[in-house]
């Protein structure tokens, strides 16, 4: 943007800011169509925007130091609601880092590199001013981060609230009428609401079958959560961040009660699930240097006081039952053939599932005729299943994209999907 500015002043050209921001933001797609995508493109442009929406609102001041402090206080204010949405989160320092990083960056750093591009020919000793100046701006901003960091916002952001408080943010600052500065204020307070479990708050046991390539399966039971999902996911930084994290506050999920993990044979690794949310108790049968408890029917618990869950094993595979109040769901993990007949063979008298949900094709021996549904999860149809069970519905996630069982204070299965009307 300020390449662009410069190049038309050189060239005699006037133009005004909101043109040279369109220049600029074409100019940009030109050279780089991905950029786009990218959250810092929208950020930068999102800044500028809103600096010449602020302007008009200084020009009541004389002084220039307010004008340049208010500036930065209000940009701050304004980028607290668009950084929760992208970043879950906002730093408390941003305001004492702009007022130092803008002026610094804008009117010393990049004059100082386009100068040494320009003599580049004198000597590479030229670029040491520059790094100077950066050196003391990232000391600067380290300084500032060690004594008040990152915040992650506490709940489900939404975009709505993301627009709601943008312009609750506009009708407070903007000197329209006090009546409309009452209604901003109150809009702004949106920031501030609290989460609470859904499960939890409805009392009612919840099963949200997620729409991932691998499987992934998340109970809620008034309060208590247990996650069962394949190795693969928690190596999957994007689907962690966009998927689990996001629906995790949204549903005001604060603790994973109990971990399983299942499908891997290597060292599993959790930093990236921990930065997520926190964990109480992993099970599973991968070998790894974490604290775990084996996934063995010894180690069968409550997930609360009218749910019980059976862990069934076969020494590799981690298939587990759960029995609330009567209703039984298995979840069944990737296992080839051999290892389903195997673990029937081990568990079909102390199970009576009327829920499979699963990402496999599921041997026929466990669909008997207590099954209602099947729940196929994978990004591909389901072929091949075979069943003498003419009852049996069946959905996956495929077609359905995300699957939620809901059972209500009155006993009653609800199915619903996030696609498809049932």
């Amino acid at each position: 943007m300020l390449l662009v500015v410069a190049m038309l002043w050189l060239f005699g050209k006037r133009i005004s800011i909101v043109k040279s921001l369109l220049v600029a933001f074409v100019i940009i797609l030109l050279i780089d169509f991905e950029s786009i995508y990218s959250i810092s493109l929208w950020l930068s442009f999102s800044a500028v925007i809103l600096l010449v929406i602020i302007s008009i609102v200084l020009q009541q001041y004389k002084s220039k130091l307010i004008k340049i402090l208010l500036a930065q206080t209000y940009l701050a204010i304004f980028l607290v609601p668009i950084s929760v949405y992208y970043f879950g989160g906002f730093s408390v320092v941003s305001i004492l880092a702009n007022i130092v990083a803008i002026p610094l960056v804008s009117f010393v750093i990049v004059p100082l590199l386009l100068l040494c591009l320009l003599l580049s020919f004198i000597g590479i000793n030229l670029w040491l001013l520059p790094m100077m100046f950066l050196k003391l701006l990232v000391a600067y901003l380290s300084f500032l981060t060690n004594y008040a960091g990152f915040i992650s916002y506490w709940s489900y952001f939404s975009f709505f609230s993301l627009v709601i408080i943008i312009l609750g943010i506009i009708l407070v600052i903007f000197p329209f009428s006090k009546p409309l500065s009452i209604l901003g204020l109150a809009m702004c307070l949106v920031f501030f609401q609290s989460s609470q479990n859904i499960a939890e708050k409805y009392q009612r046991f919840q099963i949200d079958i997620f729409d991932t390539q691998n499987q992934m399966v998340l109970v809620q039971d008034q309060g208590k959560n247990l996650l069962y999902t394949a190795a693969k996911n928690l190596a999957n930084e994007y689907l962690l961040a966009n998927v689990l994290e996001s629906y995790l506050r949204f549903a005001g999920i604060k603790q994973i009660d109990y971990l399983i993990i299942v499908d891997g044979n290597k060292n599993l690794n959790l930093k990236l699930i921990r930065q997520i949310t926190s964990i109480k108790t992993v099970i599973t049968n991968i070998s790894t240097n974490e604290d775990v408890q084996k996934c063995s029917y010894a180690n069968n618990f409550k997930l609360n006081s009218h749910t019980s869950v059976k862990l069934l094993s076969n020494a590799q595979s981690c298939f587990t039952s759960l029995n609330y109040q009567g209703k039984e769901f298995l979840l069944a993990d990737n296992s080839n053939q051999k290892a389903q007949q195997q673990l029937y063979t081990l568990y079909n008298r102390v199970i009576q599932p009327q829920i499979i949900i699963t990402p496999a094709i599921i041997d026929s021996k466990f669909l008997n005729q207590d099954v209602d549904y099947l729940v196929y999860i994978s990004d591909k149809p389901l072929k091949g299943q075979n069943s003498k069970n003419t009852k049996l519905k069946i959905f996956d996630t495929y077609a359905n994209g995300l699957i939620t069982i809901k059972i209500d204070n009155h006993h009653s299965i609800t199915i619903s999907s996030q696609l498809k009307q049932y």
